[in-house]
């Protein structure tokens, strides 16, 4: 039993190394990694984690098209001022000709201005955890049965 839980650890440890995380702030401050989100989603794996610095200018309209943790770094700090890194549009995709499918992605303590998933008509994107963030429209999503959906806000 204990070499069964030392092969698994070990597998463990060893598939966690291959997802990173890093640091967006579109204002260029310490440790960044990129400024514009939409090129760290886009350069980012299945599985990595972005973590986006809040900002009084939004990130604008970004595409998710693959398994992604997208988290606003106030969530991380758990810093009380929550919700200040402002998205205006997030599209989730699950597209089969394109191979795109953000099913199991995590969004996390963003001001969301509009919501959308686009899929094939016989597809959805599944399996999201969407979680503290604040939406100003309706989501225009057709399936959310899988999602995990909680403490979320609608501004005006």
């Amino acid at each position: 039993m204990k070499t069964l839980f030392t092969i698994l650890f070990l597998i463990s440890v060893q598939f966690s190394s291959f997802s990173q995380h890093v640091i967006v702030d579109n204002k260029g401050g310490e440790n960044t990694d990129y400024l514009n989100l939409q090129t760290a989603i886009n350069n980012a794996n299945h599985g990595d984690s972005i973590i986006v610095r809040p900002s009084d200018v939004s990130y604008g309209e970004v595409a998710i098209s693959k398994h992604i943790v997208l988290l606003s770094e106030d969530i991380v700090l758990k810093n009380e001022k929550l919700n200040t890194t402002r998205i205006e549009k997030l599209i989730l995709e699950n597209i089969s000709y394109d191979k795109s499918d953000a099913s199991n992605s995590t969004i996390c303590g963003f001001e969301i201005h509009k919501l959308e998933a686009i899929s094939d008509p016989d597809n959805a994107v599944r399996n999201i955890t969407f979680a503290k963030n604040k939406l100003k429209r309706k989501p225009q999503i057709k399936d959310i049965k899988t999602w995990i959906i909680t403490q979320n806000t609608r501004i005006h």
